[in-house]
């Protein structure tokens, strides 16, 4: 029966942790799509406002009166001949990280400049709970586990021998007293 148990714990575990990972893979990936639809409207709209400058680029007059800044030019001619989508999969992946939206050290620094700041008290208040509690808590447990398994023990062993007996079940409390 316990083995049973056990069985139907797993069968039941196993699905809702799959369940849940593909959760998060699905909202994983629809965060992505988004952050790169992002990027590719942002690079077609930087695209626009360098319309004009590229027109102008193509004249032999205007890119020889930048002189010096005629790199710019060239930057507005590569930009141009990029293909947008593998721009913004590539802005996509490079601005991708597993805390979210900003990279986990970040997020680390942060968690720890709020738990020295503002979160003194509930930090050592959680660190006492952490420490004392299994120190406080343990032994209640082992006290409670204990009367469990003598209760089982006593109703496992001592109520049978106690039915049978010729003394009465209210007479005799343990088995060593049938004896005498």
């Amino acid at each position: 029966m316990l083995r049973g148990h056990r069985t139907a714990r797993r069968g039941v575990c196993v699905p809702l942790i799959v369940g849940l990972a593909g959760a998060w893979l699905l909202v994983f990936a629809l965060s992505r799509a988004h952050m790169t639809l992002q990027a590719y409207t942002d690079l077609s709209e930087v695209r626009e406002d360098e319309s004009w400058l590229r027109e102008q680029c193509r004249t032999t007059e205007f890119y020889s009166r930048l002189k010096q800044h005629s790199a710019l030019c060239d930057d507005v001619a590569h930009r141009h001949r990029d293909i947008m989508l593998l721009q913004a999969v590539k802005h996509t992946i490079d601005h991708s990280y597993l805390c979210g939206y900003d990279p986990c050290a970040e997020l680390l620094d942060r968690l720890a400049l709020w738990a020295v700041g503002r979160g003194l008290c509930f930090t050592l208040s959680l660190l006492a709970v952490c420490v004392f509690g299994p120190v406080c808590l343990l032994p209640v447990y082992r006290r409670h586990l204990n009367s469990v398994a003598d209760e089982r023990i006593r109703a496992q062993y001592y109520a049978p021998v106690l039915q049978d007996s010729a003394h009465g079940p209210a007479r005799a409390r343990h088995a060593y007293e049938l004896l005498e």
